[in-house]
């Protein structure tokens, strides 16, 4: 895959998205996990196998991972246990912020983590009420991968993806995540992400509901070979641009075997 940079570039850590790994909070009188297990609410694919495995051996340790696909499942797990049951959780910025307001992180000791040392500072302040209570790990961007190969023109803006040509019914991949699905249609139609006009998410209904029979599905795609744009199952997807925070980078890249882009 190549990346290809594009004008309708929506940050993630300019909305506030960016990601966290972070301790939860157990209740008074709630039951631990066992010292040998720690579980771990994340999406798949989001972290390194060999790192879990160095983790454990090094700490005498076993990770239990649970995944999620959207933020919003991740959410209403955790709401429905009120946090019991979780170690560590990896989640968004915004849905920390609303964590720590419930009382379910637990305070890092930033002693004992060293490595915090070679987080970029715009990340580490990027939610500065979380000091303390989480440490950054990934940001990135959300915008378009295609196969350039299959498309007739290169998808280069939201409106394009909101409008599709005829050719892409029932080829185009949606992120299963209201956030990620209304923000991008606000911007095809010109309005800010986070716009707070009511009358604009009005505009916004029947943008979905026109591009919904050239939507294959809605939901992530794989980041591996048997992703769907890899196959040529799907020819476009919204899809996350991930680097990590220290500087390091975990992309669409890793769709090897297809032609494809990802304007961010």
């Amino acid at each position: 895959m190549l990346i290809k940079p594009a004008n309708d570039r929506i940050q993630r850590g300019a909305i506030y998205l960016t990601l966290f790994l972070f301790l939860s909070l157990w209740t008074s009188g709630a039951a631990l996990s066992s010292p040998e297990e720690l579980v771990f609410l994340t999406w798949a694919e989001y972290m390194d196998p060999g790192l879990i495995t160095v983790f454990e051996s090094k700490f005498d340790a076993r990770i239990k991972p649970i995944y999620y696909e959207t933020d919003e499942l991740k959410n209403e797990m955790l709401i429905e246990t009120n946090s019991v049951g979780y170690d560590v959780v990896l989640t968004s910025g915004i849905a920390a912020l609303s964590y720590l307001k419930k009382k379910w992180l637990h305070p890092i000791e930033i002693s004992r983590i060293p490595n915090l040392q070679h987080i970029d500072s715009k990340w580490l302040n990027a939610h500065p009420k979380l000091n303390g209570f989480a440490a950054p790990f990934l940001w990135g961007s959300l915008g378009i991968a295609f196969r350039k190969d299959l498309v007739a023109e290169p998808i280069e803006s939201w409106k394009q993806l909101f409008n599709p040509s005829e050719h892409l019914r029932n080829k185009i991949i949606m992120i299963k995540d209201s956030v990620d699905t209304i923000g991008p249609a606000l911007k095809s139609l010109g309005y800010s992400f986070n716009s707070e006009n009511h009358r604009h998410y009005d505009e916004v209904e029947p943008i979905l509901l026109a591009q919904k029979p050239y939507v294959q599905a809605y939901s992530y795609i794989a980041i591996n070979e048997k992703s769907s744009l890899v196959t040529g199952k799907a020819w476009v997807s919204s899809a996350d641009h991930l680097r990590c925070a220290h500087g390091g980078n975990r992309s669409m890249d890793r769709l090897s075997g297809g032609d494809g882009s990802f304007g961010t």
